[in-house]
């Protein structure tokens, strides 16, 4: 299926099994064994390998699929919960202004940073005794859900400290 050589020739193989529908099969080459990754996985296994080259991952978005016709790049405008993204040649139509490709896919990208970081659990430790510091604060009193403020607060810090050089 496909192949991926490195410089000293080494190749890792990376196949369809013909008997479990969903993964692929990786092996490398003359080592007798391989590993099934499963579809759901294979962003996980993309990280892990970003990672063990000490780069940062990319972010891997899921393919969106509107109606009977899950071919998206064959539309030329859909609607997604309401917000219309029209496609006219080389250029995007979005929130009533028109972009380039280029820029329009540097929309995507920070869309998919931000939305990765408004979605990422913070660690439990913390989160645990900035909700008590809070709910101290404030009296204690269950005016307030502690937990969600704590988790607003280190998810707006959690972007601010990113932004620093």
């Amino acid at each position: 299926m496909s192949d991926f050589v490195d410089s000293d020739g080494d190749k890792l193989k990376i196949e369809r099994p013909l008997t479990y529908e969903g993964r692929a099969f990786v092996t490398i080459e003359g080592s007798g064994g391989g590993v099934y990754v499963s579809a759901a996985d294979l962003p996980m296994v993309v990280a892990a390998l970003y990672q063990a080259a000490g780069q940062q991952p990319p972010l891997i978005a899921r393919r969106v699929y509107f109606g009977d016709n899950p071919k998206l790049h064959e539309k030329l405008r859909v609607a997604v919960n309401g917000v219309l993204v029209e496609r006219k040649g080389h250029r995007l139509h979005l929130f009533g202004r028109e972009f380039d490709v280029t820029t329009a896919e540097m929309i995507a990208g920070a869309l998919l940073e931000l939305v990765e970081a408004a979605t990422a659990e913070p660690d439990p430790e913390l989160l645990a005794a900035l909700s008590e510091t809070l709910d101290g604060a404030l009296g204690g009193e269950g005016l307030f859900d502690t937990e969600l403020l704590a988790r607003d607060v280190l998810a707006a810090y959690k972007v601010e400290k990113r932004r620093q050089p």
